[in-house]
């Protein structure tokens, strides 16, 4: 050997154990966001949901998702004492860390660490074993990737299917046999059983079983893979609710269908009336497939409370619940990491004026890669289309699913260039260790400080209650106590399981001088509510009233309160003297 072969070959060595290193900090950033960030808005009603379906057999707590995740996250509560958890349940200190812990490590092995696979799978499979590296590395350490792959929530495990499903497809293009059919069927199943927007990935594989060339492979045969295909996501699917309902009671299936088609307190979805005319055939359905019932009342109430915009999404100062074209757009653009935009943006150049190759560089010319990639682009477009016309203008984590397929051609074109791939993933892993623990709560300039421009600028997933921990501990540094901590509607008993040298404010009464945190939602959303036009906001009875009550409170501390900068991502911290 040479001594040129044997750099070359010292070389790929090193290569191949930074890739493993980094793959490891990967893996340890997961564990900090299950360790540091505390339980989210939505996690103690998604566990209680779950606890239902594992430990009762019933399903009728939370028909807006299917049940997959919340099982798979409440399957560790059994052995914790915990009998018919409530949200305060949940969020008692003897239990809390215990039950974030337990429920979002059952998700890292079941969900996360999958997911991060599935990337190098899917990046090995279109492009070759370095492209699936990049790939990987880059969605584990991306600050809009971290903070969601382990949290108990539907998006990730929808992310999962996703790049299961396309796997598949991609295989399945290459070589259509029976056995890579069967393939494809298990992971739109499983893309169908984790989240109900899972649909949109159907035309995607029609289209592939349609488009894949062959001789041989006719019009009858493709017809009876797209009825396998069927049959095999239809048995996944009705297997997990099957699961979910062992003890199954018709009076309370049937109950929790009436409360969600009349709008019911015992109901997560806001439909207004526009459910009413589905009742009768739905109760129709129960009689014949009450599993069948129970997912399109899902189905048919996350449409009706669409079409009717219930969430209020605070962007530029303003507040809206009707959506907003360019919600997610922005999002992208203030989230993702900039070393990673900035790629992306030269690949995208290069594609249009210098027709940028991205098919398999290593073995023979493929020749479903044009093929294959009409495919990517319509899993990509169709998803990220319907969020962009959605009134669900709600956090990144619903653009999860397509950021490794947005991303695939960067880590492609990364690939190529060791010294560009090692720039670009040691870039994010110094950013992400950096950012440790506000992954979630942080834009791309994180690092102007209270200058960051984009900062609060869009209330994104800036208040998702993750940052309680955070909080906490950079009170504890600073050496406060005690702390006002001033956060709408937060029972004080939630709030001192994380601090419990903390006081809730009460904006009522009469702020004593101390230490005050004050949230996001205090500083940007309830003031915004009071600019807006009350008949632009659905719901407006509730926010109004609030933002008044508030505004005592926000004119003080801007008034005579000495301003000591951003803290734990979603506070502002203030000195209130005597």
């Amino acid at each position: 050997m040479t001594s040129h072969e044997a750099s070359r070959v010292k070389a790929r060595y090193l290569l191949q154990i930074g890739a493993v290193v980094t793959g490891i900090v990967a893996v340890a950033l997961q564990v900090l966001a299950i360790h540091y960030q505390s339980l989210t808005a939505d996690e103690p009603h998604f566990l209680r949901a779950g606890y239902q379906a594992v430990h009762h057999g019933q399903n009728t707590m939370n028909l807006e998702h299917p049940p997959l995740v919340v099982m798979l996250a409440a399957l560790p509560l059994a052995h914790m004492g915990i009998e018919n958890p409530s949200r305060s349940t949940l969020k008692d200190p003897a239990f809390e860390p215990r039950v974030r812990l337990a429920g979002r490590y059952m998700l890292l092995v079941t969900i996360a660490l999958p997911f991060l696979v599935s990337c190098f799978l899917l990046g090995r499979e279109v492009a070759g074993t370095r492209a699936g590296v990049v790939l990987a590395l880059t969605m584990g350490l991306s600050l809009n990737v971290i903070p969601f792959l382990a949290i108990v929530q539907t998006d990730a495990a929808l992310g999962l299917g996703y790049l299961v499903t396309l796997y598949a497809v991609v295989r399945f293009m290459r070589d259509p046999r029976l056995l890579r059919v069967v393939g494809l069927g298990a992971g739109l199943g499983l893309t169908l059983a984790a989240k109900l927007s899972g649909i949109w990935l159907i035309p995607a594989v029609v289209l592939a079983i349609l488009i894949t060339p062959g001789s041989h492979f006719g019009w009858r045969r493709r017809i009876a893979y797209l009825s396998l295909v069927a049959l095999l996501s239809g048995v996944i699917l009705h297997g997990t609710y099957a699961l979910a309902n062992r003890n199954y009671e018709s009076t309370a299936g049937r109950e929790a269908i009436h409360q969600v088609c009349h709008n019911g307190p015992q109901s997560t979805l806001i439909v207004d009336d526009q459910m009413r005319r589905f009742e009768t055939p739905l109760l129709a359905i129960e009689q014949w497939d009450p599993l069948i019932a129970q997912y399109l009342t899902g189905l048919l109430g996350v449409a009706m409370q669409n079409k009717i915009g219930v969430y209020a999404a605070y962007a530029f100062g303003e507040i809206s619940t009707q959506g907003r074209w360019w919600f997610f757009p922005i999002l992208l653009l203030i989230r993702t990491p900039l070393v990673l935009l900035l790629a992306t943006g030269y690949v995208l150049f290069s594609f249009i004026f210098h027709r940028f190759h991205s098919t398999r560089q290593n073995g023979p010319p493929d020749p479903c890669g044009r093929r294959i990639w009409v495919v990517l682009v319509v899993a990509v477009s169709l998803p990220l289309g319907v969020a962009i016309c959605s009134k669900y203008n709600l956090g990144d984590r619903h653009l999860l699913p397509v950021l490794p397929l947005l991303f695939l051609p960067t880590a492609i074109w990364a690939a190529r260039r060791r010294a560009v791939a090692g720039v670009l993933v040691g870039t994010l892993l110094v950013e992400a260790v950096a950012l440790n623990p506000l992954w979630m709560s942080a834009t791309n300039t994180w690092w102007l400080g209270d200058r960051n421009p984009t900062q609060d600028a869009v209330i994104f997933n800036s208040e998702y209650q993750q940052n309680f921990i955070a909080l906490a501990d950079a009170t504890r540094e600073r050496g406060i106590d005690p702390l006002y901590i001033a956060f709408p509607v937060l029972p004080e008993a939630e709030m001192r399981t994380y601090q419990s040298n903390g006081l809730a404010v009460h904006p009522a009464q009469p702020l004593p001088p101390g230490w005050y945190a004050v949230n996001v939602i205090v500083e940007k959303f309830l003031p915004a509510v009071l600019k807006a036009d009350p008949s632009a906001i659905y719901g407006y009875e509730r926010f109004g009233p609030l933002a008044e009550a508030w505004r005592p409170f926000s004119e003080t501390m801007h008034r005579r309160g000495q301003d000591y900068g951003s803290i734990a991502g979603t506070f502002r911290l203030y000195y209130l003297p005597p």
